[in-house]
């Protein structure tokens, strides 16, 4: 697999990516899963993981434009500097993959090249990354841009891709309404809480009342929770997602 073409408008695509990655621990910014998204967005989720090359993974090309473009509210002064930030630090990041998915850690790209006269970016998927990436047949889930884009959390955007991927098996099977149900533990893992706000109540009120409102209010989709109890302890939460007819794409989150 070469280097892939750059779209032409970017913010209309989605990206797509395997359940795995859903599950998966990774620290970043919100401006780094931005860029993570739009490289995302750049590779062919159909393209069978065949015809993935292990000494030449795929490179993708990222503009100004399509940052711009696919994050309304940027400017474009700053647009530049914003980019090359976040490829800098999403070089060094690693993903974690869940532990009942295997005990591997892997990096999202091997390499990054700057072009400043013409203000782009190209990053090189691992191999890792990569075949997580493309060769979708089932267990995967396409989220679409511009859905993310109002999103300022980095647990909200989590989130969401969370209940894309809850919502799309419910309309697999005709239903509505989607419901899941996951541990605590396994929430924490997601959202990189391993160790933050140890009482339920911090990470309840923390992480994931500010994560459902925002996306309740400024995504496709609402997402409520209810909670669990053993031994007086909450241990796990019970998703509820359904379609948001009316998302307000400029409303303030506290």
């Amino acid at each position: 697999m070469a280097k892939t073409n750059t779209t032409d408008d970017v913010a209309e695509h989605s990206y797509t990516q395997e359940n795995t990655l859903l599950r998966a621990h990774y620290a970043c910014s919100v401006k780094e899963k931005r860029l993570l998204s739009i490289g995302m967005s750049k590779l062919n989720p159909t393209e069978s993981y065949l015809t993935l090359d292990k000494d030449a993974p795929p490179t993708i090309t990222v503009t100004v434009d399509d940052w711009v473009k696919a994050y309304g509210g940027v400017v474009k002064a700053n647009a530049y500097r914003d980019l090359t930030q976040a490829a800098d630090m999403l070089y060094e990041r690693s993903v974690h993959l869940h532990p009942k998915d295997g005990k591997e850690k892997f990096r999202w790209f091997e390499r990054s090249k700057f072009d400043t006269s013409n203000g782009t970016v190209d990053l090189t998927f691992t191999y890792s990354a990569a075949r997580r990436l493309v060769g979708m047949e089932n267990n995967f889930t396409s989220s679409e841009l511009l859905s993310v884009e109002g999103l300022k959390r980095l647990s909200s955007i989590r989130l969401y891709e969370l209940a894309k991927s809850i919502i799309d098996v419910s309309k697999s099977r005709k239903k509505l309404t989607g419901h899941q149900t996951m541990s605590v533990v396994d929430f924490r893992y997601m959202v990189d809480c391993v160790d933050k706000y140890p009482r339920f109540p911090e990470l309840k009120r923390c992480v994931i009342d500010p994560a459902m409102r925002e996306v309740s209010l400024k995504t496709d989709l609402t997402i409520t929770a209810k909670y669990e109890k053993a031994m007086r302890n909450v241990v796990r939460i019970k998703w509820t997602v359904k379609d948001n007819d009316q998302p307000d794409m400029l409303a303030g989150v506290e």
